[in-house]
């Protein structure tokens, strides 16, 4: 049985769906898009996706197919299809669909350094049963080039080049799919590809780079060596009085952290050099404190700074705290890794925001120092600071003014840049639904 589907929508899809397939200049004139719209051989082709929405495997054989090989601003146009698609078939199914896409132009006070223009799309579909549910999490991004601001600064955007191949080209990949399984209505099973940095190290105001600092310094603890999208099992607890104990373990190796970055090598258990990693933590949150602090390991062979050429493993400690008022929020972050082979050795910041109703503002300083143990003995420690204000054009639409400066970034390690120090303006769109 076909489900039903307005014309002016189907109108809308036949649009995407004719900017996408064809390879020349021209396109369908609105008469042949209208017939299309009509067609019933349209009504087959989505309940076709609708049927994929409903069978991860199958939707993610279809994405990968259909998309992998898709070059950006296409991603935008796939993700109207996908969106208005899974809207008209999954409403009021048990399908929960989420999308957003960003775009974002930065510019520094460095000449030799050009300006950048920066685009990331995502999906996520979760589906829930009665004693758990799966995630699945379609990402895509622009490509980086290796002149401009995020390349020459990667502190200074957390979001780009979130979806890369081996050639730094933007892609559209499968960055999560994972099945999370109930115990007891506190405990919590999540086994698959996942994001072990986004359960472990969340902030309440710094840590999404689409909507909050832009800085990568604010969004994660840059000491821990979380892997990229991993395969891995996450165990938490919620324990009484707001207590959580949670640990997992995972390859130390994701998809951005193998060379190919290729699917089949997130697969293969026997590359050279890689390992595991593993982290737990506690956290407590009550009232308005939210505090979380945890020890990790990743065991994949890092050659140590000493000039012996010998393997280590990385390790450190790391703590949260956050604390939010009515309309003010404050976050403070710490974290230690093994100096031997880690640039970043300590890690502070400091971050607070004030979010109202239509506008948000937000100011952050952090500070890393780098590894007392490098031989050359050349890094510097790193600082940066960053603002923003946002103003909120509708529920969906959000635009963020942003100003940063770094100052030694990359530890000051490298010699293809005038300067490593940088003052850098930025505008964001983010457009969620």
């Amino acid at each position: 049985m076909l489900l039903p589907l307005p014309t002016p929508t189907k109108y809308f899809l036949a649009v995407n769906a004719n900017l996408y397939l064809s390879e020349s200049e021209s396109a369908l004139d609105d008469s042949k898009l209208l017939a299309l719209s009509s067609n019933k051989n349209l009504d087959r082709l989505l309940n076709l996706l609708y049927k994929a929405f409903r069978d991860p495997p199958e939707f993610i054989t279809y994405l990968l197919n259909g998309f992998l090989n898709m070059k950006f601003p296409k991603l935008l146009l796939a993700t109207n299809c996908l969106l208005l698609s899974g809207y008209a078939y999954a409403n009021g199914s048990p399908v929960d669909i989420s999308t957003s896409g960003v775009l974002i132009y930065q510019t520094s006070n460095n000449s030799a350094v050009a300006d950048e223009f920066s685009a990331s799309g995502d999906i996520v579909l979760q589906k829930g049963y009665t004693a758990g549910g799966w995630l699945v999490h379609i990402e895509g991004s622009s490509s980086l080039e290796p002149d401009e601001v995020s390349a020459a600064y990667p502190e200074a955007n957390g979001d780009a080049g979130s979806a890369l191949d081996s050639k730094n080209q933007g892609r559209i990949q499968l960055s999560e799919l994972y099945y999370s399984h109930y115990f007891f209505n506190q405990q919590k099973l999540s086994v698959g590809l996942i994001d072990i940095s986004g359960l472990f190290e969340q902030s309440r105001i710094a840590s999404d780079e689409t909507t909050q600092f832009l800085g990568a310094s604010f969004t994660a603890n840059p000491t821990i060596a979380f892997p990229d999208y991993t395969l891995g099992a996450v165990y938490e607890n919620q324990l009484s009085n707001g207590i959580q104990v949670a640990a997992a373990i995972a390859s130390s190796n994701g998809i951005a952290d193998n060379p190919s970055r290729s699917y089949s090598q997130l697969l293969s258990l026997d590359d050279k050099g890689k390992g595991i990693f593993s982290v737990v933590s506690a956290s407590w949150q009550q009232q308005g404190w939210l505090i979380r602090a945890g020890a990790w390991i990743n065991s994949s062979d890092y050659v140590t700074f000493d000039a012996t050429n010998e393997n280590a493993s990385n390790y450190g400690v790391y703590s949260l705290a956050g604390y939010q008022l009515n309309n003010h929020a404050i976050n403070f972050r710490f974290g230690v890794a093994n100096p031997n082979v880690s640039l970043a050795q300590t890690f502070t910041s400091g971050s607070y925001s004030y979010d109202a109703t239509s506008y948000a503002l937000g100011v952050g300083i952090g500070w890393t120092q780098a590894s007392s143990e490098y031989a050359e003995k050349v890094l510097k420690d790193m600082t940066h600071f960053d603002a923003y204000a946002q103003y909120r054009l509708s529920q969906n639409l959000i635009v963020t003014t942003d100003i940063q400066r770094i100052m030694n970034s990359g530890f000051a390690l490298y010699d293809s840049l005038s300067s490593h120090d940088a003052t850098i303006l930025g505008l964001r769109l983010t457009w969620l639904y």
